[in-house]
């Protein structure tokens, strides 16, 4: 799972940061140090990827695109010197917020497939898992503009050390924990389907023709 390279690519960026600040500056190579957001550049589509695909959604790579762009332009904010930063904020919030409703909106749908296809109590209760990651995963997503507005970038509220201890705290929820959680799920689930005599591959299937018959085009169907 990319959940395993994410998890890497994080203890490499916080190896740096730690070397950076124990010894002299650009020791603790410069990608990972001096450029603000640069890392989630590739941390985040990753994490939004892993997602899309462990549920199954579409637009996957359209999704992952959207959110990379999203990065470049919090990266652009945070490297622009006012008033260009807060214009750069703007558009990132425009553009954050088109791409959360999106993802939700697929995260959403693929959570009722899987409540419909879980049949079996202990299928079910392996949703719980999807669950958990999927709220870590967006309520940190909301945080991080309220986070740039309080920083040293716009109102200078957090001093330098709070920042890294907030940006190191969401970074454990949003990678960490609900890569773990995802990666539980996906193990569980199929696995509890299996014991409960689901067909796994034919879940499309059950979930069309349920969706037909709740929509009252069974009609449609010659059997």
């Amino acid at each position: 799972m990319l959940g395993m390279f994410i998890n890497l690519y994080c203890a490499l960026s916080y190896f740096a940061k730690i070397l950076e600040s124990m010894t002299d500056r650009g020791a603790g190579f410069a990608p990972f140090t001096t450029i603000h957001y640069l890392d989630y550049c590739f941390t985040c589509p990753l994490i939004v990827l892993d997602l899309l695909w462990n549920v199954e959604a579409p637009f996957k790579w359209t999704m992952t695109g959207l959110v990379l762009t999203c990065l470049g332009v919090a990266v652009a904010s945070a490297a622009a010197p006012p008033p260009a930063n807060f214009a750069w904020f703007g558009m990132g919030i425009f553009l954050f917020a088109g791409t959360y409703y999106m993802v939700v909106n697929l995260i959403m749908e693929r959570l009722s497939f899987y409540i419909e296809v879980a049949r079996d109590g202990n299928a079910k209760q392996s949703i719980k898992f999807l669950k958990a990651g999927c709220y870590i995963f967006f309520s940190v997503w909301l945080i991080y503009p309220l986070f740039w507005l309080l920083s040293g970038k716009a109102a200078n509220l957090l001093s330098a050390d709070m920042e890294h201890i907030i940006t190191c705290v969401m970074d454990i929820f949003a990678k960490s924990a609900y890569g773990f959680a995802l990666l539980y799920f996906r193990l569980y689930f199929d696995k509890k389907l299996e014991q409960s005599g689901i067909d796994v591959e034919g879940e499309c299937v059950y979930l069309y023709l349920n969706a037909c018959r709740e929509r009252k085009y069974a009609s449609v169907l010659k059997f």
